[in-house]
């Protein structure tokens, strides 16, 4: 899939918060080992000397946010972000990971209602026909309230990192496969504790002239 380039794309590298600066502060949580799967394998457990001194993930409350990028911990050449592909605002349109290019398919905000919200569309990141069956893909739809639609924040990482789980189905927003290329789907899927399935925010990039 070839996507347009333009200024902002230059400034990808301005996120204020990039995956290294992240993972190198202590984890608040040592997760414990579990198998691998279609959502990817587990995260590795030797983090630092600070693993003896952590404490258990808390879940965070969701308030209402400025424009942000979503960006994935799983690992890659680039950072990937939560994306709408093709940059369509259709409804049902299918939500991937993308390599961070400033786009407004790439910006969202939270509300106060749990809800992740494209900044492109104003439609809501949900789950189709409220399903709780893991590997199904994320899609925009418009903002109906639905638990399906809402999203709970626990967080992983004193820095900033969280898994995203969705109310309806109870399962974390996840690269499926923990796949690093441009285009792979984001799905729902059980914790696996992987680090496809951890998430942080950076700033919106400002187009250099």
């Amino acid at each position: 899939m070839t996507r347009p380039r333009s200024a902002a794309a230059l400034a990808a590298g301005a996120l204020t918060l990039t995956l290294a600066a992240v993972l190198a502060a202590p984890a608040t949580a040592t997760p414990a080992s579990r198998p691998g799967g279609p959502g990817g394998p587990a995260a590795p457990t030797a983090a630092g000397p600070s693993d003896s001194a952590t404490t258990s993930a808390v879940v965070t409350p969701v308030a209402a946010t400025a424009p942000m990028t979503v960006i994935t911990a799983n690992p890659s050449d680039s950072q990937k972000c939560l994306d709408v592909t093709g940059q369509s605002t259709a409804s049902g349109t299918l939500v991937e990971q993308w390599t961070c290019n400033g786009g407004t398919n790439q910006q969202w905000y939270w509300t106060e209602a749990g809800e992740l919200v494209s900044v492109a569309s104003g439609k809501c990141l949900d789950i189709p026909r409220f399903s709780t069956d893991g590997g199904v893909q994320a899609i925009i739809w418009p903002c109906n309230g639905g638990t399906n639609q809402q999203w709970t924040r626990t967080l992983v990482h004193h820095a900033g990192v969280y898994n995203l789980t969705n109310v309806n189905s109870g399962l974390n927003l996840d690269v499926q496969g923990a796949s690093p290329a441009d285009g792979t789907p984001v799905i729902q899927w059980p914790q696996t504790y992987g680090l496809n399935q951890w998430w942080f925010y950076g700033s919106v990039p400002t187009a250099r002239g």
